[in-house]
């Protein structure tokens, strides 16, 4: 009996399979199914090469197991280009005991992740760029030239894409002639976006939704945000 082969065309394709075939939680999933179409993309494999699929993927910066079709599969990994981080920021407390933090999140474990309180004025906005900033940076240490950043922030999303650009070009100004508020924020966020040499994607996430992802990188803000002050 031949058995068809599985041809990976696309990343949807991969997590597709990986989800029909696997146990893997949603995190692995996305990084081993970016893994398998970057590294695989020319070739066909039978399901009977699974194991040697994943022994290939290493997104992720510890050494675990993951059950695969009942077998115990070692998984080392770290970021890639393409990696999905979710970046989320919190403001805890009211009036001017405010306390805002920022959470990064690339996956279970990961060397990357980031949970930091907010220096400077304590707003959510600034926490929410403050993280995207973050990210950026540190994609750009590990050398990536692509990431996708999900956010359940509208602002900071439109901030980087929109929003920010026409304020730039119509220096700094809203549409009725006042001055952008959090101009300081969106300027560096600019312009480290633009120097990093990293393609940023974008994916809007709502928040609490029980995406794991974006449930994460809430807690790792939520948990910055409780972390002593800065200084500004």
């Amino acid at each position: 009996m031949v058995t068809k082969p599985c041809v990976f065309t696309s990343i949807l394709v991969a997590r597709s399979y990986l989800m029909k075939t696997t146990r893997l939680t949603s995190a692995l999933l996305i990084r081993c199914s970016h893994h398998m179409l970057m590294t695989l993309r020319a070739r066909s494999y039978s399901s009977s090469h699974n194991s040697h699929l994943f022994q290939k993927c290493k997104n992720y910066s510890y050494t675990g197991e993951t059950r695969l079709n009942g077998s115990a599969v070692q998984a080392s990994v770290d970021a890639s280009d393409g990696s999905i981080v979710y970046t989320d920021g919190a403001c805890i407390g009211p009036g001017d005991n405010r306390q805002a933090g920022y959470g990064v999140y690339w996956g279970p474990g990961h060397r990357l992740n980031v949970s930091e309180r907010l220096s400077g004025e304590q707003t959510n906005n600034r926490a929410e760029i403050e993280a995207v900033i973050t990210a950026v940076k540190q994609a750009k240490e590990a050398g990536l030239t692509s990431i996708t950043i999900a956010t359940d922030s509208k602002f900071a999303q439109h901030c980087a894409t929109e929003w920010g650009p026409v304020w730039e070009k119509n220096g700094w100004k809203l549409y009725d002639g006042k001055p952008v508020k959090l101009r300081k924020p969106v300027e560096r966020l600019l312009r480290v976006i633009r120097e990093s040499g990293v393609n940023v994607s974008w994916r809007y996430v709502p928040g609490h939704s029980g995406v794991e992802g974006n449930e994460a990188a809430d807690r790792l803000a939520n948990m910055g945000a409780k972390k002593p002050n800065s200084i500004s």
